[in-house]
């Protein structure tokens, strides 16, 4: 059942920007969409319209199967988690998450039954008579969040909410919020830039570039199967490498001196379909090493000689970043123990991962093998 419904909504503001184009998108009951893409994309202003923060300038949206363009935000069934806690300074830990339901009305123990609720799935209980300039940042977003979770809402929306925390605080916290929304079975709705928050949280995930929902669909999908350039550059990290060349014979050739990929005839055949300009993606993790660490896969084939001119010793595995004669590239290969930068390495791409987009429209060319 759809919680949430969004039909040809468009934001266009007064000085003619557009910033959010013809969105269509429906968020099911219980789901955790997300919605990713870079600063500027749209997506926290499309957010905002959801929250009744931002006007609709054209479409419709629906929460709960209601019709809510012109419905004032309070009226709308919804809680909001934004990036700066918004917390109130002179209030307890208490106070700030009772505040809404006090505004409401709601009689005072159902006020404390719902705090003490909330503070107890949060791990709040012992700091509730605390002042938010005693808390740490954590503890500041979970306060934020149990606010927006004592008013048992339809739908909760999340601003970047991570964002001003530390990277391992990050990290625990996303764990959290998706923990709690597997707890509350509750509908969310949000919004970041961090492809990683996206994919590791969503059980869909909307990507936007310049207002526009480029591609809507589980994280995998999205890895495995970008619908174009821009949706597999953002979309994995380190971000997947791109090889701008065309097809010859039965290879994949990437300039003057560049990377050559024998291609299997189910590849060939699709690719002559196209426009002749090329362009080959193929992700970090699918590089090899040619004759060190890990073994190749049986698919891979001996693709380009690099000289590395940054190697990052992560460990369990090396980074090592090359140029190539149509830009930059990384490979995620096995651990060694000596490697120096500018020594000549053979790496292999494994041929059944590889990636093609028309060269001209950035269109994936599906090739089937």
């Amino acid at each position: 059942m759809e919680c949430v419904r969004l039909d040809g909504v468009g934001k266009t503001y007064d000085n003619g920007f557009v910033a959010v184009r013809d969105a269509d998108l429906s968020v099911e009951e219980g789901e955790f969409l997300v919605l990713v893409g870079p600063s500027g994309c749209g997506k926290s202003t499309l957010l905002r319209m959801v929250a009744g923060l931002e006007s609709i300038t054209e479409g419709t949206l629906h929460i709960g199967g209601r019709l809510v363009n012109t419905v004032a935000p309070k009226d709308r069934d919804i809680a909001m988690v934004f990036q700066n806690y918004a917390l109130y300074p002179h209030l307890t830990v208490f106070d700030n998450m009772a505040f809404g339901l006090k505004l409401r009305k709601h009689a005072k123990e159902d006020i404390r039954e719902r705090v003490t609720e909330a503070a107890q799935i949060l791990g709040l209980e012992d700091i509730l008579a605390s002042r938010p300039k005693e808390l740490s940042g954590g503890q500041r977003q979970r306060v934020a969040v149990g606010r927006a979770i004592v008013r048992q809402p339809k739908v909760f929306l999340f601003d970047e909410p991570l964002s001003n925390l530390d990277a391992k605080l990050r990290v625990q916290m996303r764990a959290e919020i998706r923990a709690l929304h597997q707890r509350l079975d509750a509908t969310m709705l949000y919004v970041t830039h961090d492809q990683v928050e996206a994919m590791t949280m969503g059980d869909r995930i909307a990507v936007m570039r310049a207002g526009v929902i480029e591609q809507l669909d589980t994280p995998l999908n999205l890895y495995d199967f970008p619908v174009n350039r821009f949706v597999a550059g953002f979309i994995g990290s380190p971000a997947m490498n791109f090889f701008e060349g065309s097809l010859v014979g039965s290879s994949f050739r990437e300039g003057e001196g560049g990377a050559v990929v024998s291609l299997t005839e189910a590849q060939v055949s699709n690719l002559a379909a196209g426009s002749g300009s090329v362009v080959l993606g193929v992700r970090p993790e699918d590089v090899y090493e040619v004759g060190a660490g890990a073994a190749a896969p049986a698919g891979a084939v001996r693709s380009v000689t690099v000289a590395p001119t940054l190697i990052e010793q992560m460990g369990s595995e090396v980074m090592l970043h090359a140029s190539t004669p149509t830009g930059p590239m990384v490979a995620r290969v096995a651990r060694r123990p000596v490697l120096e930068p500018g020594e000549s390495v053979d790496l292999a791409f494994d041929r059944a991962k590889l990636h093609f987009f028309d060269g001209v429209t950035g269109v994936r060319i599906p090739t089937g093998g």
